[in-house]
């Protein structure tokens, strides 16, 4: 279910496709958000050019085996916004969202807001294209915190029977929202598994292990920005 906010009459809404190697996915993240109006909506849909080990904007190197990925050539860097550790190979579908500050009809628009709105036009995006998904009302609970992003269930993303489906993270760049969802596609996750000291029980699932179907990136992308654009126009 989208939360119930309405979006403004006059926003505008871009999707845009790129093509990012590791060194260049968070000064694009930055240049997105800093050339997004109030009133606009920024979606870029991104494909990774090289395996790239994604931590979050504060997340330490010490979180995954470095000497491992040096020598695998895997990259590494950290993302503009906040989250943990993902793994990143092209394959999976992975959007940068940008939110103006006049884009939501609320008295206070917060990255909790915005989160909301965007994840449950994903949500229901997802089950569009026939994915039995539900959003995450409570955090899974553990004694630690896990350094994988799909391995902890987190309130306001997207599970299917109880694994992760959706991983996303907002934060405030100035007077913008920007923030990240990420599907894998396949069971790319794993990789991962090389580089990390994890033992969550919680883990992933891909789009290829709960839908029969052939979903791509781009199906999912063009479902955000239809569902969006009707919200503009209801």
């Amino acid at each position: 279910m989208i939360q119930h906010y309405q979006l403004k009459n006059d926003t505008i809404i871009t999707l845009l496709y790129e093509k990012r190697y590791a060194k260049d996915i968070t000064d694009s993240d930055i240049a997105i958000a800093s050339n997004c109006a109030s009133n606009e909506i920024k979606l870029v849909l991104f494909k990774t050019l090289e395996p790239t080990i994604a931590l979050g904007k504060q997340q330490l190197s010490s979180y995954v085996d470095e000497d491992r990925i040096k020598e695998d050539g895997i990259q590494v860097m950290n993302k503009a916004t906040s989250g943990t550790v993902v793994y990143l190979d092209g394959t999976e579908f992975t959007m940068t969202v940008a939110v103006g500050s006049d884009v939501i009809d609320a008295d206070v628009v917060t990255t909790t807001t915005v989160q909301k709105v965007i994840v449950g036009v994903l949500n229901q995006v997802l089950h569009t294209l026939g994915v039995n998904s539900e959003i995450v009302t409570t955090n899974s609970t553990h004694e630690y915190k896990p350094a994988g992003c799909f391995n902890a269930l987190t309130k306001n993303e997207i599970e299917v029977n109880g694994k992760k489906l959706a991983g996303c993270a907002f934060t405030r760049y100035k007077n913008v929202i920007l923030g990240h969802m990420m599907i894998h596609t396949n069971k790319s996750y794993e990789v991962l598994n090389k580089y990390i000291n994890d033992d969550s029980n919680v883990g992933p699932i891909a789009l290829s292990e709960c839908h029969s179907g052939m979903i791509t990136p781009a199906d999912i992308a063009n479902g955000v920005y239809a569902v969006l654009y009707g919200m503009i126009n209801e």
